[in-house]
């Protein structure tokens, strides 16, 4: 604080408030989007595509992300661990994802895609390959406790997906 004042913490401060609530906010648009979306593709109940008609916005998945969300941190009552499994399970998304875009291509690679991945070796898109080696490398440094309720999340995911998908409502 000598040398840059002691308003420059109140600066930091207000910075560090800035980010977090703009990542929160990030966080819940991108996951209430992906209940929409899970939603209107029926692997989700379909209420949860359901789009508020004064808010043009996926209110129900809205809400149920707000309320796992604040039932998480209410559970676990510790915010850094909250935000070390959010970590956790954002990178494991990032390595499902680039996986999938390898696989795809080796097992479908004549479908008509809505995107291209640059610099193709043998039909193995190179981005998604590095991309996965390093968030397979991330995945491994986090600490065994997050790893394990990381998967007791996606366990829950695997389990709610099985009792809800549309076969189920029929």
């Amino acid at each position: 604080s000598n040398k840059f004042g002691s308003n420059f913490g109140w600066f930091l401060w207000v910075c560090a408030i800035i980010s977090i609530i703009s990542t929160v906010l990030g966080v819940v648009i991108t996951s209430s989007r992906l209940v929409y979306g899970l939603g209107k593709e029926r692997l989700f109940p379909k209420f949860f595509s359901k789009v508020s008609k004064r808010f043009k916005t996926p209110s129900f998945a809205i809400i149920m992300v707000a309320f796992i969300s604040a039932f998480s941190a209410f559970l676990i009552k510790d915010l850094k661990t909250v935000a070390e499994i959010a970590n956790f399970l954002t990178i494991l998304t990032f390595y499902l994802v680039n996986i999938s875009v390898i696989v795809l291509r080796w097992i479908k690679p004549k479908i008509p895609r809505s995107f291209k991945v640059p610099i193709n070796v043998k039909n193995t898109p190179l981005p998604s390959l590095i991309a996965s080696i390093f968030c397979m490398f991330l995945l491994f440094h986090f600490p065994f406790i997050i790893i394990f309720n990381g998967a007791f999340v996606v366990a829950i995911g695997i389990i709610f997906y099985f009792l809800t998908r549309e076969k189920y409502f029929a």
